[in-house]
Protein backbone atom coordinates (compact mmCIF):
# COMPACT_ATOMS: atom_id res chain seq x y z
CA UNK A 1 0.00 0.00 0.00
CA UNK A 2 1.40 3.65 -0.89
CA UNK A 3 2.49 5.49 1.98
CA UNK A 4 -0.23 8.50 1.26
CA UNK A 5 -2.82 5.47 1.61
CA UNK A 6 -1.39 4.62 4.92
CA UNK A 7 -1.89 8.43 5.98
CA UNK A 8 -5.13 8.59 5.03
CA UNK A 9 -6.00 5.19 6.91
CA UNK A 10 -4.73 6.75 9.89
CA UNK A 11 -6.95 9.45 9.30
CA UNK A 12 -10.09 7.22 8.77
CA UNK A 13 -8.96 4.90 12.02
CA UNK A 14 -9.21 8.72 14.13
CA UNK A 15 -12.91 9.50 12.68
CA UNK A 16 -14.14 5.90 13.59
CA UNK A 17 -12.45 6.42 16.85
CA UNK A 18 -14.49 9.92 17.42
CA UNK A 19 -10.99 11.59 17.06
CA UNK A 20 -9.31 14.47 15.25
CA UNK A 21 -5.90 13.61 14.39
CA UNK A 22 -3.53 15.68 12.55
CA UNK A 23 -0.36 14.92 10.77
CA UNK A 24 2.90 16.48 13.22
CA UNK A 25 6.29 16.19 11.37
CA UNK A 26 8.72 14.37 13.48
CA UNK A 27 11.37 16.99 13.06
CA UNK A 28 10.30 20.79 13.16
CA UNK A 29 7.00 19.60 14.82
CA UNK A 30 4.99 21.76 12.01
CA UNK A 31 1.47 20.44 12.26
CA UNK A 32 -1.09 20.18 9.23
CA UNK A 33 -4.51 18.81 9.10
CA UNK A 34 -3.75 17.58 5.66
CA UNK A 35 -2.61 13.61 5.92
CA UNK A 36 1.13 13.85 4.97
CA UNK A 37 3.74 11.36 4.33
CA UNK A 38 6.73 13.94 4.69
CA UNK A 39 6.82 17.38 6.07
CA UNK A 40 5.58 20.29 3.54
CA UNK A 41 8.24 23.08 5.71
CA UNK A 42 11.05 20.55 6.10
CA UNK A 43 10.30 16.96 4.11
CA UNK A 44 11.06 15.38 7.62
CA UNK A 45 8.88 11.99 8.16
CA UNK A 46 5.41 12.97 10.45
CA UNK A 47 3.43 11.20 12.27
CA UNK A 48 -0.20 11.18 13.24
CA UNK A 49 -1.65 12.98 16.67
CA UNK A 50 -4.79 13.39 17.98
CA UNK A 51 -5.56 16.83 19.07
CA UNK A 52 -8.29 18.86 21.28
CA UNK A 53 -10.56 20.15 18.66
CA UNK A 54 -10.98 23.78 19.98
CA UNK A 55 -10.63 26.34 17.69
CA UNK A 56 -12.16 29.67 16.34
CA UNK A 57 -13.88 30.92 13.18
CA UNK A 58 -12.39 32.22 10.54
CA UNK A 59 -15.28 32.16 7.60
CA UNK A 60 -18.75 30.52 7.54
CA UNK A 61 -21.79 30.20 4.74
CA UNK A 62 -24.96 29.14 5.27
CA UNK A 63 -26.13 26.42 2.97
CA UNK A 64 -30.29 26.76 2.77
CA UNK A 65 -31.04 24.72 -0.45
CA UNK A 66 -29.37 21.83 -0.55
CA UNK A 67 -31.10 18.06 -1.30
CA UNK A 68 -28.55 15.24 -1.05
CA UNK A 69 -29.15 16.86 3.11
CA UNK A 70 -32.19 18.70 2.87
CA UNK A 71 -33.19 17.36 6.00
CA UNK A 72 -29.97 19.19 7.63
CA UNK A 73 -31.29 22.28 6.68
CA UNK A 74 -29.63 25.05 7.12
CA UNK A 75 -26.19 23.81 7.08
CA UNK A 76 -23.23 26.30 8.31
CA UNK A 77 -20.27 25.62 6.66
CA UNK A 78 -17.03 26.96 8.49
CA UNK A 79 -13.45 27.10 8.46
CA UNK A 80 -12.31 26.81 11.47
CA UNK A 81 -8.49 28.17 12.66
CA UNK A 82 -7.78 25.15 15.32
CA UNK A 83 -5.82 25.81 18.51
CA UNK A 84 -3.31 23.34 17.69
CA UNK A 85 -2.54 25.67 14.39
CA UNK A 86 -4.26 24.40 11.12
CA UNK A 87 -7.34 25.60 9.54
CA UNK A 88 -9.84 23.03 8.90
CA UNK A 89 -13.34 22.88 6.98
CA UNK A 90 -16.65 21.80 8.61
CA UNK A 91 -20.55 22.10 9.22
CA UNK A 92 -21.53 23.50 12.71
CA UNK A 93 -24.12 21.24 14.65
CA UNK A 94 -26.48 22.26 17.45
CA UNK A 95 -29.71 24.66 17.54
CA UNK A 96 -27.23 27.31 17.97
CA UNK A 97 -25.04 26.94 14.78
CA UNK A 98 -26.79 30.22 12.97
CA UNK A 99 -25.87 32.29 16.26
CA UNK A 100 -22.27 31.96 14.85
CA UNK A 101 -20.39 34.58 14.18
CA UNK A 102 -16.52 34.88 12.59
CA UNK A 103 -14.26 34.99 15.80
CA UNK A 104 -16.79 32.75 18.03
CA UNK A 105 -15.18 29.60 19.32
CA UNK A 106 -15.93 26.06 18.58
CA UNK A 107 -15.19 22.66 19.98
CA UNK A 108 -15.13 19.38 18.15
CA UNK A 109 -18.40 16.88 18.90
CA UNK A 110 -19.39 13.53 18.14
CA UNK A 111 -23.15 14.43 17.83
CA UNK A 112 -23.09 15.43 14.68
CA UNK A 113 -24.88 14.01 11.82
CA UNK A 114 -21.99 13.27 9.31
CA UNK A 115 -18.85 10.62 9.99
CA UNK A 116 -16.45 13.58 10.12
CA UNK A 117 -15.41 15.57 12.48
CA UNK A 118 -18.16 18.22 12.92
CA UNK A 119 -17.89 21.35 15.40
CA UNK A 120 -20.67 22.89 18.17
CA UNK A 121 -20.19 26.37 19.33
CA UNK A 122 -19.23 27.33 22.37
CA UNK A 123 -21.33 29.44 25.23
Amino acid sequence: MPAAFRQAACFWSGVADNELQLTRCTACGHITGFPHVGCPRCLAPTERVAVAGDGVITTYTVIRHWRPAAEHLPIVMAVIELDAGPEVVSSLVGDDRLDCRIGSRVRATERGWSELTQFELLS
